[in-house]
């Protein structure tokens, strides 16, 4: 160039300008006149300027031209068709190894066409390869960036680390070949291992490599080190032993790594961050070195937007939240100002940053927003720049969803994304199937029917509810319940899991999806984490009430035997909420893992004090729905034993408490019972006048209240009271729109059943009748009113039944007798029982040959007047296949095996009785299980229509006098006293006997022998014996415990008073 020099002048200036610019200085000369460096100049501008100028050398060693045109087709983009077919072209031409790992390192690069890059790769390993060795793997670099397998090149590769290649020796390899030839190790790990190419045996090979180049004096360049950190974390990524073989190399790398920070890209930063943080090798003195190199660079100005947004998404994946928030905060101005500037991708990766940090900047959100909605999604004033990959769309989707930035975004990208990923959903990968499916249930509550497969029955009126939206939802859950059967291999344990919560926590779950996901699930459990566990189990317990009997029994035995094993082991710390939803799938089964449930045990027994009062709420509740406190007193009393400190909480969570001892009762002493629960009725009466008790909460007291039995009006006029004045409320000021409640609607049919069972309204003390019964009058004109009953679900209709029935009909009295309330209470029963006998009866799911359909539909038609014309066809016609004729019977059994322990002894009797006073033909029989046309009679003579009703004290409300008598309220005694006596019969349905002194029977000597006419059944005993009655059969009612203090011959005479209008013969002496 000294003769352009000269030309120029001799200045500075001049010899600049000369020295920059030669193709403006030369233009218009010949060529031939120009030197050969200046002549490959102008051609690659022209080239760059128009591909189509370009052409493929003819002649031989053209691999500058070869270079140059790749460079060129590279620098077009993939969406040029003509640079594309000019690589192809040049592949065809292709003769040497170099020219070939050329053309297939710049196609890789802007095409995924694996067979033409297979067709290339075949091409290379045909040639000769004797000192190929830096082209061969720069060609296994690009296969491994394409991820395109080539069985003939991992071949070659295996060769090369087993040092049985004749041409290429590993031990010749440079530090960038090593590096190029470990990430194509690292990538196709598992197809190498199958070869018989251990990841140990490669990661060993290449330190010890890059160990003898150090001490012949060649370093690793920073690129080389960051490849290799990260080839080690994928292959670390795939390692399940313990210790990690790769740990050594790691750190090794670390270490040469921090010395070359200087010399790293912004890019080359935040990979160095991920990985590290992936091998757990990024301590405090490399996060500082790190971090200083990231702020040198932006404070220089020296960091492009993008690498700034993969900076902050490296940041995102710090240890803790707030190291996270920390790191980044300091970066969010400038990528503020940055933000316009970014691609679609990188706008991708900077929302994954806030999500994963937990950043929720409005300002900035919404900057991004408008950035994302005209590069991305496309606006009125221009089409879309930028198309986003499916895993990228189902990534933003979950990250938004985790940011709540779904109502707030004036842009609605969330709707925008979910559109697009309707149309991509065949193309969507397991785990991007598992992103879009828990956004959606995060941010999207089931509150309309999904698809035809859903089992659930739901409680919000659909006309409240867009139609279209509810369309487009089910025809995007459809679409992912099709790809994720798909790809279900692809998803890991934490994915199955949260895959499957998901998708319940939707409703949208059929049988054949919980199969597919538990079927993936079976092969992985010995990989489930505690809270994949925890998940997977939740959700397939939640899901099994709706799926048919015996559902991959196989696989949920699978599941107990391995979370049994992991909570025994203790491989992952487990939490009381974890171990309490593990139990879930096992409630309905009636043989639950053994081995899980002693090692639920046995987590209680080691860490009662990391439980709460709600955690051990719900393992109890578990462990009762799996039989195991009401089975084995053993185990139970050693659960009490061990949470004996959780059950005397006094604060916030004492409603909890209430529940855990509820659970418990069986081995609880009454008196204590009896005790504890007074105590916690002042602490719950002092919360509600506090309002420290949600309405939830106060549903909960009362069912634990009824549950238990206990019959503390001035407490459950309490809570009757709230909640009146929470409808009222709802009602008068729409505090939740029209026609809505303020609770779920399932919770009105509990508290009708629960009042009604405890004896409400008619054995309610006076001053406290008003304010239940209004709060039930309440309650039943709700239902009617927004019309609750068509939508509510089987087990919530039958409780609203059996409240009804339990009640009874209206009273026939005249109108100055009975209350306007119990007047309107007895008009909503009518019209009440009606509509909700018409739903309950078109369920599938309700059992019409049980006792409890045939006490129903006999209340109804008997006490009611319900006729079958009254309801519609399909449940008029169940109402006539439950309602039996008159003289259509069944014997069960005739013998007293199948009766209870205290039932026999009254069988004996009545069978001696009728043997000694019953002439020919014979004594009539005794019938055990006898099915009587309104319900089924324990002990029976049919052929008299006499029924036997024998109670235990669970059968009884009360004892003779009242638990408040004297004038006292609530409980008539202080709490602290009841341990120092005996109890107090009639406050609590757990008496174990009434005191010697008191006896139901009127006893004289004589034949004044007989019962009283008072004994105040529970309401399921006190419903059967009004049934019986009503039908035309004799009942004998006979508390047990005063029938075992009579003796033999006082038996005889009480049973033969009952019994004397069917006796014939005298009364014989029994021995």
């Amino acid at each position: 160039m000294w003769c352009l020099y000269r030309r120029c002048g001799i200045g500075p200036d001049a010899r600049a300008v000369a020295t920059q610019s030669p193709v403006r200085l030369l233009r218009g000369r010949p060529p031939v006149l120009l030197g050969r460096k200046v002549r490959r100049e102008l051609q690659e501008v022209d080239v760059q300027k128009d591909p189509n100028k370009a052409a493929v050398p003819a002649g031989p060693g053209g691999l500058v031209s070869f270079r140059k045109l790749c460079e060129t087709a590279s620098q077009s983009g993939a969406h040029d068709p003509k640079a594309l077919s000019l690589l192809r072209q040049a592949g065809r031409l292709a003769r040497t190894p170099a020219e070939s790992a050329l053309v297939v390192n710049h196609f890789a690069a802007v095409s995924r066409d694996e067979p033409f890059i297979r067709f290339m790769a075949g091409k290379l390993i045909s040639c000769s390869l004797a000192g190929q060795s830096r082209h061969v793997c720069l060609a296994a670099s690009a296969l491994a960036r394409a991820e395109v397998w080539v069985p003939g090149f991992g071949s070659l590769v295996d060769q090369i680390f087993g040092h049985t290649h004749p041409e290429i020796s590993f031990r010749c390899l440079t530090a960038i070949d090593v590096a190029q030839i470990c990430r194509f190790a690292a990538v196709f790990r598992k197809p190498l291992q199958a070869m018989g190419l251990s990841q140990e045996r490669v990661l060993d090979a290449v330190h010890t490599r890059l160990q003898g180049l150090e001490d012949s004096g060649e370093r690793v360049e920073a690129t080389g080190l960051i490849s290799l950190l990260r080839s080690v974390a994928l292959v670390s990524d795939s390692m399940a032993t313990a210790p990690n073989p790769s740990k050594p190399f790691a750190l090794w790398l670390r270490t040469r790594l921090v010395k070359e920070l200087p010399l790293c890209s912004p890019r080359q930063l935040a990979s160095a961050l991920l990985d590290l943080g992936a091998l757990k090798l990024l301590d405090d003195s490399s996060l500082l070195q790190i971090q200083r190199e990231v702020t040198r660079n932006w404070r220089s100005n020296n960091m492009r937007p993008r690498d700034l947004a993969s900076i902050i998404s490296a940041y995102s994946k710090l240890e803790g939240v707030p190291a996270r928030q920390a790191a980044i905060e300091p970066l969010l101005p400038q990528m503020l100002e940055m933000m316009s500037t970014l691609s679609g991708a990188s706008l991708c990766e900077l929302l994954h940053g806030f999500a994963s940090a937990n950043i929720y900047d409005r300002v900035l959100l919404d900057e991004w927003s408008d950035h994302f909605a005209a590069k991305v999604l496309g606006s009125p004033e221009g089409p879309a720049r930028y198309a986003l990959s499916p895993a990228e769309l189902s990534l933003a989707v979950a990250d938004l969803a985790k940011l709540r930035y779904v109502k707030k975004d004036t842009r609605r990208s969330f709707s925008a994304l979910l559109e697009q990923v309707v149309d991509v959903a065949p193309s969507l990968g397991g785990l991007a199937v598992c992103h879009v499916v828990c956004a959606l249930a995060r941010v999207s509550p089931a509150t309309t029917p999904t698809t035809p497969t859903t089992f659930t029955t739901l409680a919000t009126p659909s006309a409240l509810v867009d139609s279209s939206a509810a369309e487009f939802r089910s025809a995007l859950l459809n679409r992912l319940e099709a790809q994720i059967l798909v790809k279900v291999e692809e998803l890991r344990p934490q994915g199955l899991s949260a895959s499957a919560a998901a998708f319940v926590k939707l409703r949208h779950f059929s049988e054949g999806l919980l199969s597919g996901l538990t079927a993936a699930a079976a092969t992985r459990f010995a990989s489930f984490s505690a809270e994949d566990f925890s998940m997977f189990s939740s959700a397939i317990g939640t899901a099994q009430q709706s799926l048919a009997q015996g559902w991959c029994e196989n696989h949920l035995e699978l599941l107990g035997e391995h979370a049994a094993s992991a909570l025994q082991q203790g491989s992952s710390a487990w939490t009381p909420r974890q171990v309490s939803q593990v139990l879930h799938p096992f409630v309905a089964q009636k043989r639950p893992p053994q081995d899980l449930i002693h090692a639920a045990v046995s987590h209680l027994r080691k860490t009662s004090t990391n439980y709460s009062p709600r955690d051990l709420a719900k393992l109890l509740s578990n462990l009762h729905g799996c039989g195991v406190l009401h089975r084995d007193a053993a185990v139970a009393a050693d659960i009490l034993q061990s949470s004996e400190r959780r059950l005397r909480h006094r604060g916030p969570e004492i409603v909890a408490v209430a529940n855990s001892l509820a659970q418990l009762r069986q081995v609880i002493p009454v008196s204590q019972l009896r005790y504890r629960f007074r105590r916690l009725s002042i602490s719950v009466q002092l919360a509600l006048a506090r309002n420290l008790l949600s309405l939830q909460d106060q549903a909960d007291v009362l069912r634990i209240w009824a549950l238990v039995g206990l019959r503390d009006w001035r407490l459950l006029a309490a809570l009757a009271t709230n909640a009146s004045q929470a409808m009222e409320a709802a009602a008068t000021k729409l505090l939740t729109g029209l026609g809505q409640l303020p609770f779920p609607a399932e919770d009105l049919p509990q508290a009708v059943y629960a009042y009604v069972k405890l004896g409400a309204p008619d054995s309610v003390q006076p001053k406290y009748r008003d304010s239940i019964l209004e709060f039930l009058v309440r309650a039943m004109k709700a239902l009617l009113q927004v019309d609750a009953v068509p939508r509510l679900g089987e087990r919530a209709l039958r409780q609203l039944l059996l409240g009804i029935a339990f009640w009874g009909p209206p009273k026939r009295t005249s109108p100055p007798l009975e209350s306007d309330a119990d007047s309107q209470a007895g008009e909503l029963r009518q019209a009440l029982l009606k509509q909700s006998l018409d739903s309950w009866l078109q369920l599938e799911s309700c059992n019409l040959t049980g006792e409890t359909a045939r006490m129903v539909v006999a209340s109804a038609s008997m006490e009611f007047g319900v006729q079958a014309a009254e309801l519609t066809a399909a449940a008029a016609t169940r109402f006539r296949q439950v309602q039996r004729p008159q003289h259509a019977v069944a014997i069960l059994s005739q013998s007293m095996n199948d009766l209870q322990s205290y039932e026999r002894s009254v069988f004996k009797a009545l069978e001696k009785l009728l043997a000694a006073r019953c002439k020919a033909p014979g004594p009539p029989a005794v019938v055990g299980q006898f099915m009587a046309p309104c319900c089924d009679v324990r002990l029976a003579v049919p052929a008299w229509e006499v029924a036997v009703e024998v109670g235990l004290k669970n059968h009884l409300f009360e004892g003779p006098r009242e638990a408040w008598a004297e004038g006292s309220e609530g409980w008539g005694r202080n709490p602290e006293s009841e341990l120092d006596h005996g109890p107090i019969p009639g406050d609590f349905i757990g008496d174990e006997m009434l005191e010697d002194e008191q006896s139901w029977f009127n006893v004289d000597g004589g034949e004044g022998l007989d019962a009283s006419p008072g004994i105040p059944w529970q309401q399921l005993p006190a419903l059967r014996i009004r049934l019986l009655r009503a039908s035309g059969w004799k009942v004998i009612e006979i508390p047990y415990y005063d029938w075992r203090k009579l003796g033999k011959l006082e038996q005889q005479k009480f049973l033969g008073q009952l019994l004397k209008p069917y006796l014939s013969a005298p009364m014989q002496r029994i021995e």
